[in-house]
């Protein structure tokens, strides 16, 4: 990410880089953490997804079912559009 003031944006970034990685639901990748380079300011962050879950008193696998896009049945009819 390529951003003047990270500190406006870090929320941001770091919600939809979770996102990416609970899109795959079925664990297809074995995605085990996350992380953002901010090449601006030369920083690098990363976090375990074992860590996202337990800050939110889950498992990885109950965040992915959780996801609105695990619903396959309503990814099917969304694709229909």
């Amino acid at each position: 990410k390529c951003v003047k003031r990270m500190a406006r944006e870090r929320t941001k970034f770091i919600r939809q880089t979770i996102a990416y990685a609970l899109l795959d639901i079925y664990d297809e990748h074995s995605l085990h953490s996350v992380g953002i380079y901010f090449a601006r300011q030369g920083i690098q962050w990363r976090i375990p997804l074992e860590d996202i879950a337990e800050h939110a008193h889950t498992t990885i696998g109950e965040l992915r079912a959780r996801a609105p896009w695990s619903n396959l049945e309503g990814m099917d009819a969304f694709k229909r559009i």
